[in-house]
Formats: C-alpha cells, structure tokens, sequence
C-alpha cells in the first residue's frame, strides 16, 4: 500500500482549533462534550453536545496508513450518535482511500483549499484606503457580539455569560474593519503556541467588494509577525474571492481538502 503524506496538514493544529470552537459555540448552551481519539496518524473529534456540527465531529488525517482503523472510527462515531466528515488532502487521496469510504457510503461533497504563509517572509501589502482595522480586546468582546448579531448569529445572555471568556483574548484574536465609520467586517486568528490558523471572516453585505477582507488579512498578517509566528494557516471555498485574496496576500497553495460524509 502507498505511503501517505498527511504530515502537509497541520493536523493537530486543526484539531486543537476544532476543539476550541466547540467550546466557544454559541448555538447551545450546553457545555462542550469534544473529545479527541488517535486512530494512527488520524484524529477523530467527536462532541456529541454539538449534533450536526461537522466541525466538531469529523475525522483528520486519514490515508492509506488508517484504512485499518476505519471500523474503529466508524464504530465511536456510532457509539457517540453522530455522523462523521472526513477532511482528506488530496496528497492521501488513493484509489484505496476512496474505494474504503465509498463501501461504507461514505461520498464526498466540497472541497476546500489550505494555504500557508511564513509571515516573517512576507511584506504585508499598503494599507487600503477608507478602511481602518481595529483589534479587539477583552473589553470589546460584548460590542463583538453586537457585531455577531447584524450576521444573524443569535445567543442569550446566559450562554454569552459562559462563552464570554473565548473572544477578543490573546488566543482568539478579533479584527474589525471599519468603512465610513462603521464596523461592517471581521476576522480572527486563533494562536497555537507558534502557529496560527486565520479563520471567521465576514463583510457585511452592503461593504462588500470594497476591500475589506484583504485588509483584515493584511491586518492578522501583521499581528502574527509581531506575534512572531512561525507559520499561519487558512482554507478557503477554492478559486473564491477569498482564495484569490489570500493569494495576493502572500499565502501559498498546500493542499485541497474534500470533505467526505455518510449518504443520508
């Protein structure tokens, strides 16, 4: 069987970004239940106070070298009463991988592109004109969530009580654009020791196509270099408006990932 190279993922960053989101969800008010299990190389996370939630239930890593394992994984996800995705790069994607996932109606369903950027090694672009980008800190995390809202997110005191302490922290780090002096966009970048992963980003409506996702990304490109990171990550809709915006920032192409999931 051929050798697989899902070492070109940041496979625990990922994970430790997916068991964090768990715990910061503001869809329930139910605490955070994610779990984390080694099959190999792969890692499954399963939280099953988040049902549904594929971010929070699905499976990194798998290749040839986790076949195997496969009954293994499918059997905790049963155990645990939720459906698995499979996040596989196509560096893993062997007629062999594909041939296990298939038999098991496991079909594939989107894909997306993950880029990587150093950003020592990179000279963020000139700032854009008519927007300013803020960084939010703990005692802006209420007026965030103010900002949460015009996007439709919807959560109650009692949850924004418990799940206060994730946002605008040093870990979860929140950039807000302004245009004609209104936040209408933001996005943030999760720190894992020297590592970081740029994610959640979003333009209001009536500001996109104005610059402001190329500004927040110039902006988090910014604070990992004086956070001293060694490398950053993102994915992306692939060929997206983000895609090519990430490109123009500097970030390099690393893989393409599909998501995998069970037929209903």
């Amino acid at each position: 069987m051929r050798k697989s190279s899902s070492t070109s993922l940041p496979l625990q960053l990922i994970a430790n970004y997916a068991y964090f989101n768990a715990a910061r969800s503001l869809n329930t008010a139910l605490p955070s239940k994610c779990e984390r299990f080694r099959f190999g190389r792969a890692i499954a996370i399963v939280d099953p106070a988040r049902p549904g939630n594929a971010m929070c239930n699905r499976v990194l890593g798998y290749c040839g070298d986790t076949i195997s394992h496969l009954p293994e994984i499918l059997s905790l996800f049963e155990e645990y009463g939720q459906p698995p995705q499979f996040d596989i790069s196509s560096d893993d994607l062997f007629p062999e991988v594909v041939q296990s996932l298939v038999e098991n109606d496991i079909s594939a369903s989107e894909a997306l592109t993950y880029l990587n950027l150093v950003p020592a090694e990179v000279e963020p672009s000139e700032p854009i004109a008519g927007i300013q980008v803020e960084s939010w800190e703990e005692d802006r995390a209420d007026d965030f969530l103010e900002l949460l809202k015009t996007s439709g997110v919807a959560c109650n005191a009692e949850i924004w009580k418990d799940r206060r302490q994730y946002y605008c922290t040093d870990i979860f780090r929140t950039f807000v654009a302004n245009c004609d002096g209104q936040a209408c966009a933001w996005a943030t970048l999760y720190v894992d020791e020297d590592q970081g992963f740029l994610a959640n980003a979003f333009t209001l409506p009536d500001f996109r196509n104005r610059g402001c996702h190329s500004a927040l990304l110039r902006a988090r490109i910014l604070d990992a270099r004086g956070l001293e990171l060694q490398r950053v990550y993102t994915d992306v809709l692939s060929g997206s408006p983000s895609h090519q915006n990430c490109r123009r920032a500097g970030f390099d192409n690393q893989t393409v990932v599909t998501l995998w999931k069970r037929d209903a």
